[in-house]
């Protein structure tokens, strides 16, 4: 599997791990839980894999501007979706600065 495929994988496992910390309720519950620990485990599993073919700084401002939009709409379609809709123009929407994902490609390349 070529790294960037791997990047995905990991990208999605960890959406799915944050989108079951807030249903987890500290860990005191089971399945949501599960899904935590699994899903951070084989998100970093993975992303360690696709590290030996991508430059740390270019999968991280993957990993940090592909992940940050849809845990903002997971979060926007859970039970407190009303009480977190304030924060979610900073994460969701891109800004005419440019969005978390173009920034941290712009010091992905040039740093």
């Amino acid at each position: 599997m070529n790294g960037w495929t791997l990047l995905l994988l990991a990208i999605v496992l960890e959406v799915i791990g944050s989108t079951g910390l807030k249903a987890s309720q500290g860990f005191s519950k089971l399945l949501p839980s599960l899904l935590v620990v699994l899903g951070y485990a084989g998100a970093f599993y993975f992303l360690s894999l696709a590290l030996k073919t991508i430059p740390l700084n270019m999968a991280y401002a993957v990993w940090s501007g592909a992940g940050h939009r849809p845990d903002c709409a997971f979060g926007l379609a859970g039970a407190q979706g009303a009480a977190e809709r304030p924060n979610c123009p900073g994460h969701c929407a891109d800004h005419r600065g440019g969005g978390d994902f173009e920034s941290g490609l712009e010091g992905a390349w040039v740093g």
